[in-house]
């Protein structure tokens, strides 16, 4: 699709600057029919390109979209590391190539099994997400800090969009820990109060239904007087 597209752009600034050089030269010489026509030329390749410009829009829409991001707030103190298609279609044999690899505990390089050698997903669905643990965020930041690096991890992830297809999609991706690091998380904080008053809920309800006793018991007392 890229390529089809860039052609297309190529003949239409052609068509633009070949219509527009002869408009240039036309009223020069005052040759007002010819100069009519070279403005319905250009208005056409200015209609032309918003027309495609709106259909390059929704082929985009219906081809996969593979992201890769770290979630830090899903469940509380502990990293993930998900993958999801977050286009309108299916994409298949998904590769995760690492250049500055992130890695679980033992050391060991965050991929995917899938049952084939080297391909994480044989087919991730549109709207599909998957995740998997990589480490106690503190001790992520503890590893580090100790080996002095950036918390900074990049690769590039292939897919095909069709399971003939003989082509593959290669896509850049950057994820960090970096911007995190001194940020205080307002979820997860919320989430561990919750988790440490659990009770509250039921004590909640519990209230709930001794204030409602109390409403009839009143009701009940004002209908017999």
């Amino acid at each position: 699709m890229k390529s089809k597209k860039i052609i297309t752009e190529i003949v239409l600034l052609l068509g633009f600057l070949f219509a527009f050089y002869i408009l240039i030269n036309t009223f020069v010489q005052k040759e007002w029919n010819t100069v009519a026509s070279s403005l319905a030329v250009i208005t056409a390749i200015i209609g032309s390109w918003s027309a495609q410009r709106i259909i390059w829009k929704q082929q985009e829409e219906l081809e996969p979209k593979i992201n890769i991001y770290l979630d830090l707030k899903s469940r509380n103190g502990i990293t993930q590391f998900v993958v999801e298609n977050a286009g309108g279609s299916s994409a298949y044999d998904v590769q995760i190539i690492w250049e500055k690899p992130l890695y679980a505990r033992k050391n060991i390089e965050m991929h995917f099994t899938s049952g084939v050698d080297n391909i994480d997903f044989k087919r991730i669905c549109k709207g599909q997400k998957y995740s998997c643990v990589v480490d106690i965020t503190k001790d992520l930041y503890e590893t580090g800090k100790q080996n002095n690096e950036t918390l900074d991890y990049y690769g590039f992830i292939t897919y095909k969009k069709s399971p003939r297809s003989l082509f593959k999609t290669k896509e850049d991706f950057f994820i960090t820990l970096e911007p995190y690091r001194n940020n205080l998380d307002l979820e997860t904080d919320y989430q561990v109060f919750l988790n440490k008053n659990s009770n509250v809920h039921n004590d909640l309800d519990k209230l709930n239904k001794i204030l409602e006793r109390l409403i009839e018991s009143k009701k009940s007392t004002a209908n017999k007087v």
